[in-house]
């Protein structure tokens, strides 16, 4: 859940042909930079998640405008939309479902490591063709490379890195 303006300002690639917000590694890594800089900016987590729904210029406007550091007294005010109002709690509450996951009766999940080949490109190549000659299919290939957008490699990219199921690189 990041808006472009602050992918981009993040470092993630978003373009014609790209958008690493989708890659859920990167966005990951780009999500908990920017909640990490509003921890730091506000110094209160309540706060900082508000910041990341809403926009930090929103927040540092109710803190000033309302005389007030006291989170839920500016929910109360009105200080921010009912979206963030409802996103805040929300999180804290899944947050600490998953800290005390055994008292919900939740397992902790397999990590199950997704192994691939990379391959890299030095021209733009269609899905499809790739695909075919790695002895995979589309959906497989697009999987595996989630900020990719449409049938073909980036253009726009010089030796693209391209994700390939483990041991299909050979046939390439």
């Amino acid at each position: 859940q990041i808006i472009a303006p602050t992918g981009l300002a993040l470092g993630l690639d978003i373009g014609r042909w790209t958008d690493e917000r989708r890659d859920v590694k990167k966005s990951t890594a780009a999500a908990l930079q920017h909640l990490s800089h509003l921890y730091t900016l506000y110094n209160h987590w309540d706060f900082a998640l508000a910041a990341y729904n809403g926009g930090s210029p929103r927040v540092s406007q109710a803190i000033a405008r309302n005389k007030t550091h006291d989170y839920w007294t500016l929910v109360e005010l009105g200080a921010f939309r009912k979206e963030t109002n409802d996103y805040v709690p929300q999180f804290s509450a899944l947050a600490f479902i998953m800290f005390n996951r055994e008292i919900f009766g939740i397992g902790t999940p397999d990590a199950v490591p997704a192994e691939s080949d990379r391959i890299r490109l030095a021209h733009p190549v269609r899905i499809d063709a790739l695909a075919r000659l790695a002895g995979t299919d589309v959906d497989t290939v697009m999987r595996l490379n989630p900020e990719m957008i449409g049938p073909v490699t980036p253009p726009d990219r010089e030796n693209y890195a391209l994700k390939l199921p483990s041991g299909s690189a050979d046939r390439i």
